[in-house]
Order: structure tokens, then C-alpha cells, then sequence
């Protein structure tokens, strides 16, 4: 099984990366798919059929799992390196405006909104392959409309209704319930003490990570959902809980009944209800970013997640 691990850590360059060995040539194909594999075994499971040329699958796969991680320098590039191999992919240029939004829990504009826009209006002309690729590239679109003349919050709102329309359009896409249900997560106003949206979102990511455990996105934005003062103690109690042989997927599992341990936490920028809900589920001190950064074994997991960011 694999070493099971999590950093909770703001997305910047000087994070620890995985590189992705591109375009080598036949002598170095082996170290190639040696490097993709690895990579996967730290940022989670995520599979999303694209009609692009067979031989970019996997690392556009790999893109969209450092997307929901919010490690979005990385996935940028991963989405860049995809559309160098297939120029017709229109997808690669989704993953490229999807990524240029950064989070949606950051209350403003990623640092990549041009590139957003401008990635959009590629992805537009190049057309997608299939009305679902087609109706992904308008979605995201929906977002960079109007952002002159429109507040943020509005552009979220837009962006959350057109996302739930994507997803009852096509109910059997994961992804497209995935987006949703962070958009919707996030819709939630710092005032609204029902936290609504945030429960909402929470409602469908639970019953998603029962067949989805390995998912970064599912997993990452449930930990969000929950990062409020009356409800932290579930988000961090299922993290504790992905996911041993035996352990219930519920995220009100009692922690103290897994097995997993957490290599490589740093708190230092996650939020006081994720740091409160360690201190009390999790482990006697939320653990500083020194004492974290070796390796630390454990029994068994069947979870391959080593990398998410606050």
C-alpha cells in the first residue's frame, strides 16, 4: 500500500513539486511513465474522459488532480504541457481557465485571470470534440463574463448556477458534481451563521466519497465545506478517517479508531477552525512545518493523497 500523508499548505512555486517528465523521446519513455506514476501516488485518483489524443489522458488526468489540490502552478503547467502535445485539445485550454481562477474560498481574482480569459476564447475557437467538452468550455466561460463590471461574489454565483446546470445535465459525471459542489461550498457569505451553501455542499461530497475515497477534490472541498467553528470537527475527523481497511467513510468516525497517520502537515496557513478541530480530534498539538517534514510510517492505507493546500 502507499505511504498515506497530507500538506494542508498555501499554493505557491516554492512548494515542493512533482516534475513532469515531457516529451523526452522513445529512450526515455520508461522514466516518463516511472515519473506520471509517482506523481499520481501524491496528489490522489482522478479519471476524466477527454476526446484529445489517446497519449495525453493521463497527464491531463494528472493536471485536474493538481487542480483540486489547488496546487495550481503545477497544474498549470501540466494543462500548458498537454495542449503543447495536442493542439486541438480544447480541454487543455479548460484546465488552463479553470486553474486561472484559483479558489473560490479566496474571496477575490486569482493571479491568472488574463491568462483565464484568454485561455477560454482558445478553448472556444478550437470547439470541444463532444457537446459535454463544449458545454465544460461555456461553464467555465460563465465565470470571466462580465468581470469588469461585476463583483466577485456575483461572478461565483454565476459560476456555481452554471456548474449545476452542467450537473443536471449530465448527473453521471463526477467531475461535473465535484465543481459543483465546491462552487456551491463556497457560496456562503462569512455573516450566514446557518452555513447553508457550505452544508449543501458537504451533503453532496459525502455521499460522492463513498465510491470516490482517492479523490482530491472530494476530499480537499469537504475539508472546506466543514472549516466553520460549529461543524470543524467533522472535516478534520474525515480526513483521520481516509481511509483504513475497516474505517467507516463517515466523517464523523471517531479518530481515534483509525490508523492514519499525517506525515507532512503544516497548519501555519490553514484556518483557526481546521487548527481548534486538530488540536481536538487529530492530535494533542497541531504540528509545526519542522516536526512534520519527515516521513512518518503507518499500518496501511489505501489513500495515495500527499498534497493539498489550504
Amino acid at each position: 500500500m502507499s505511504r498515506f500523508g497530507w500538506m494542508l499548505k498555501a499554493a505557491a512555486p516554492h512548494v515542493r513539486s512533482f516534475v513532469l517528465v515531457l516529451g523526452l523521446g522513445c529512450a526515455m519513455a520508461g522514466s516518463h511513465a516511472k515519473a506520471q506514476s509517482n506523481a499520481h501516488q501524491h496528489f490522489g485518483k482522478v479519471h476524466f474522459p477527454i476526446a484529445c489524443n489517446d497519449g495525453v489522458q493521463e497527464q491531463f488526468d494528472l493536471a485536474l488532480a493538481m487542480l483540486h489540490t489547488f496546487s495550481f502552478p503545477d497544474a498549470a503547467q501540466a494543462f500548458t504541457a498537454v495542449a503543447q502535445k495536442d493542439p486541438d485539445c480544447a480541454m487543455a485550454y479548460w484546465g488552463i481557465a479553470a486553474t486561472a481562477i484559483g479558489s473560490l474560498y479566496g474571496g477575490r481574482s486569482g493571479p491568472m485571470a488574463l491568462q483565464g480569459e484568454q485561455a477560454v476564447e482558445k478553448a472556444k475557437a478550437i470547439g470541444g470534440k463532444n457537446a459535454r467538452e463544449r458545454d465544460y468550455v461555456a461553464t467555465v466561460e460563465v465565470f470571466y463574463k462580465g468581470a469588469e463590471t461585476l463583483d466577485y461574489a456575483a461572478r461565483v454565483r454565476a459560476y456555481a448556477s452554471a456548474l449545476e446546470r452542467l450537473h443536471r445535465k449530465y448527473p453521471e459525471d463526477r467531475e461535473a458534481e465535484i465543481f459543483y459542489a465546491y462552487a456551491l461550498s463556497a457560496l456562503g457569505a462569512p455573516t450566514d451563521q446557518t452555513f447553508t451553501y457550505q452544508l449543501r455542499g458537504a451533503a453532496l461530497l459525502e455521499k460522492l466519497y463513498a465510491d470516490l475515497p482517492d479523490h482530491p477534490g472530494v476530499i480537499h472541498y469537504l475539508l472546506h465545506a466543514y472549516d466553520n467553528t460549529p461543524y470543524a470537527s467533522r472535516g478534520l475527523t474525515g480526513l483521520s478517517a481516509i481511509k483504513s481497511p475497516g474505517t467507516s467513510p463517515n466523517p464523523r468516525t471517531d479518530v481515534s479508531k483509525s490508523t492514519n497517520t499525517f506525515p507532512r502537515i503544516d497548519f501555519a496557513s490553514c484556518s483557526v477552525n481546521i487548527r481548534a478541530a486538530w488540536l481536538k480530534f487529530g492530535s494533542p498539538s497541531p504540528p509545526n512545518e519542522a516536526a512534520t517534514s519527515r516521513p512518518v510510517s503507518r499500518t496501511s492505507s489505501t489513500s495515495t493523497i500527499e498534497r493539498l493546500s489550504c
